[in-house]
């Protein structure tokens, strides 16, 4: 028990900040790379999206929950 006190001692700010960019990435915003090139020429092969997780829903942080719906998805 005394070294997980030191290791949580010694790395306590790196601990935080990854465990609340994994929530981040999870609930609020994640990035996601372009495989093919099936949206030519608007989005290139490679190229990184961002993506808002909150636009539609809010979601329980590693769930499928829904708390809040905002809205659906639209064509255009």
């Amino acid at each position: 028990m005394n070294k997980l006190a030191k290791l949580w001692r010694d790395n306590r700010g790196v601990i935080v900040f990854l465990s609340l960019m994994f929530v981040f990435r999870s609930a609020v915003a994640d990035w996601n790379d372009v495989p093919t090139g099936s949206m030519q020429p608007t989005i290139q092969i490679g190229d990184r999206l961002l993506v808002n997780k909150m636009a539609y829903d809010l979601r329980v942080p590693f769930t499928t929950k829904s708390l809040i719906k905002r809205a659906d998805p639209e064509r255009g």
